[in-house]
């Protein structure tokens, strides 16, 4: 009897090891920039504890779903699982770093931490803007982009780093393009989209481009408000003057409601499209039979892209909170607890793809939630979509070889993961 009671306070002593083990990792911004290790603990928790009850410290407890079918169960009931107060996986570190940036102001006012019916009514503001038929009149000026980001490889001598020498410049200017901001504003939104989801990262949480006499020096909430007040002046057929004149029940929007829309879509718009489309290179990189195939059959680019939207799938996680008493896979919830969707985990969950850590250009159309799932879906998909078709098909039209020169590198962070380094060796 007494070996049984101490043989169970063993096990039960290595089980709270083991738990606060995944639980450090959770939050450990280290765990997103390695893929191995990411991916081995969510294959771990969607085996052992796919709805698991988290509390690492110096963090609020909230429950961690790993697997496609709760991910999206979860997802798709808006009205149960709010996004309002939820919140991301940020520390202490990180809120202050974000906090830091002159001007700043946080995204509670944006559609992602919105609830029904308020969510409908600010989403449905820019929602035509996004739209396949919309994006189908932006393909020209696209390529056009695509064509001179290409170009420029032919400057480095067959040798770069396709993060930032490349591909980084590429979505944040058809994004600014789409807003209506002129190219030297470039730097400033760039700089300031690293310290906002790398904050945790030494390379960018304090910015790197904040010297006197640049327009990063600027207050965030006067660049903002600057652009609402010249629409107002000047409207145009871009984005910011369909923010900027917009009306909220019959009365203009409000200045922060128009700023986290700017925010949000200026920053999200293109950072994650450039970790999609760099991790989709090295993906090609890694899979050079893949590559192969894609050479010179456009055709193959739509399920191609698709492919490397699940397997990079740059938005980590989202958070929803319960607004009642709800039962999944047996695990209680109780109203107010938060719950953290884990959409890489889902976009590799054996029971809906078929060995999911293979890259097939030519997978069957499994539905990944790379993209969000339910009231909440991201609204820029099709431009991401088509912005990486149109980017891929010059590039593999112009650069007849491709590798890699050095191990690439990823940003730490809990939010967005992504490469900041690629470097690779070419030949146009």
């Amino acid at each position: 009897m007494v070996r049984r009671v101490i043989l169970r306070v063993c096990w039960l002593v290595g089980r709270m090891l083991d738990d606060r083990s995944i639980d450090a990792a959770l939050v450990d911004p280290c765990t997103y920039a390695d893929e191995a290790r990411y991916h081995g603990l969510f294959g771990h928790l969607r085996r052992a504890d796919p709805v698991h009850w988290a509390q690492p410290e110096g963090h609020r407890p909230f429950w961690t779903l790993s697997k496609h079918a709760d991910i999206v169960e979860v997802a798709r009931q808006n009205r149960l699982f709010l996004s309002g107060g939820a919140g991301n996986l940020l520390s202490a570190a990180e809120t202050r770093a974000i906090g830091a940036i002159p001007g700043f102001f946080s995204y509670e006012r944006s559609i992602l931490m919105m609830d029904e019916p308020e969510h409908r009514t600010y989403r449905h503001l820019t929602q035509s803007w996004f739209t396949p038929g919309n994006m189908a009149r932006l393909k020209a000026d696209i390529t056009r982009l695509a064509h001179a980001a290409v170009d420029g490889m032919a400057e480095f001598g067959g040798a770069c780093d396709f993060v930032n020498d490349v591909a980084a410049a590429f979505p944040l200017r058809v994004i600014m393009r789409i807003f209506g901001l002129p190219p030297e504003d470039d730097p400033y939104v760039r700089d300031l989209t690293r310290r906002i989801f790398a904050a945790s990262d030494a390379d960018y949480g304090a910015g790197s481009e904040t010297g006197p006499g640049t327009r990063l020096t600027r207050n965030m909430t006067d660049y903002f408000a600057s652009i609402t007040s010249e629409r107002r002046r000047r409207p145009g057929d871009d984005l910011a003057s369909l923010i900027a004149n917009a009306r909220i029940d019959g009365a203009p929007i409000g200045d922060i409601e128009a700023a986290a829309h700017y925010l949000l879509i200026l920053t999200a718009g293109h950072y994650t499209t450039t970790a999609a489309l760099t991790g989709g290179l090295l993906a090609l990189l890694r899979n050079p039979a893949e590559m192969q195939k894609l050479r010179g059959h456009d055709a193959l680019l739509p399920g191609a892209v698709r492919e490397m939207i699940r397997f990079v799938t740059p938005i980590t996680h989202m958070f929803r909170v319960a607004g009642e008493q709800y039962e999944l896979r047996g695990r209680h919830m109780r109203p107010g607890d938060p719950v953290m969707l884990c959409f890489p985990s889902a976009n590799r969950d054996e029971d809906v793809f078929a060995d999911p850590s293979a890259f097939r250009i030519d997978r069957p159309g499994a539905p990944h939630v790379a993209f969000g799932y339910g009231a909440h879906v991201c609204l820029g998909q099709h431009l991401t979509t088509l912005e990486m078709q149109i980017f891929f098909a010059v590039l593999l039209g112009r650069v007849k070889q491709m590798e890699l020169a050095a191990e690439p590198a990823y940003t730490r962070s809990t939010f967005v993961s992504g490469l900041k380094r690629l470097p690779i060796r070419f030949q146009m």
